[in-house]
């Protein structure tokens, strides 16, 4: 491998994209380049691996800077078969343990690199890719415009890189793209595949109704709506007349808390949270037995107090949960 040069990348993301081609346009472009590789993607692992014209190529991250652009040095370009040591060492990019791959061969053809070490495990994927790339310099940056397909669908994607940092931000605003995240190929991949994806739930406990909404954060930070849903508990009935929370509408709310955490866990959510007006959370929680019991006599002028109090018994021995100003839901 020639001398190893760290450079500087900014890329994003988005068939909208397609209009820089404009800007880019401005400059001749030098080649239009296609392929076909092979992407391996690791839940965990941030460097990038790839097979492309029968070399294992890996890029290690560096750092990230103050602009977000990322710094990348290429660490690895060796044909197949590869040896067990240069595997060990691709594993180690991707943040999975070498050991637990069980490397039974002295060396690997691509086929036997994907059969037997990165499909058996459960933290990687390997992404079939077809580039077409669009090559130009701009700003004294190497830059591209490229549509990338997978079976998952394509998408656009731009790239600008240097060695010199500042010449790479300064490109990427005078190109009108300073307001948009900096996204890696890896990450994007992933997005784009639905790898290593995170799901989190929100509960909201109102007045009048108990709101539901998981949201699913991709690999390169954008977020998506899977479920958005409210049902109505009235737990604010007889608040007026009594002055305190009734165990019918305590009973209508905490079960459908519980029918809510357990569509967070089908969903696979990796967090859950509940947030909800002061004055209502002193929820019982459920016994395991299935029955709610009584609350104490907590009434609304008492909920500054009672917040700073320390909790009582937890749900298991059938007494409400420590007072809190969020009713608590599981973790995921």
């Amino acid at each position: 491998m020639s001398a190893l040069v760290p450079r500087w990348e900014w890329r994003g993301f988005g068939d909208e994209l397609r209009a820089v081609e404009s800007i880019f346009g401005r400059e001749s472009s030098k080649q239009v380049v296609e392929s076909d590789e092979v992407y391996v993607l690791s839940v965990r692992g941030t460097d990038g691996v790839k097979v492309r014209d029968e070399l294992m190529d890996v890029k290690h991250l560096l750092e990230v800077n103050d602009d977000g652009l990322e710094q990348w040095v290429p660490v690895m370009k060796t044909g197949f078969p590869v040896s067990a040591t240069d595997v060990g060492s691709v594993l180690r990019a991707l943040r999975v343990d070498a050991q637990s791959s069980r490397l039974a061969r002295a060396a690997y053809t691509l086929p036997e690199f994907l059969d037997d070490v990165v499909g058996p495990h459960p933290d990687l994927l390997a992404v079939e890719v077809h580039k077409r790339r669009e090559r130009y310099t701009v700003g004294g940056c190497m830059a591209e415009v490229s549509e990338i397909s997978t079976g998952h669908g394509s998408t656009h994607t731009v790239a600008i890189e240097s060695e010199d940092a500042k010449r790479v931000i300064q490109t990427v605003r005078d190109v009108g793209l300073a307001s948009r995240p900096n996204v890696s190929l890896v990450r994007g991949l992933k997005a784009m595949v639905g790898f290593g994806v995170e799901r989190f739930a929100v509960v909201d406990v109102g007045t009048n109704s108990v709101k539901f909404h998981i949201g699913e954060r991709g690999a390169d930070g954008g977020w998506r709506t899977v479920l958005d849903r409210a049902k109505s508990t009235r737990l604010g009935d007889g608040l007026q007349e009594t002055g305190q929370l009734n165990p019918e509408p305590i009973e209508r709310t905490v079960a459908a808390i519980a029918e809510m955490a357990e569509e967070a866990r089908q969903h696979r959510v990796a967090q859950s949270h509940d947030v909800g007006q002061p004055q209502w959370s002193f929820l019982c929680a459920r016994p395991r037995h299935g029955r709610v019991p009584s609350c104490p006599d907590i009434r609304t002028s008492d909920v500054g107090e009672g917040a700073r109090r320390e909790g009582a018994a937890d749900s298991q021995s059938g007494h409400c949960a420590e007072p809190s100003r969020r009713a608590r839901l599981p973790r995921r």
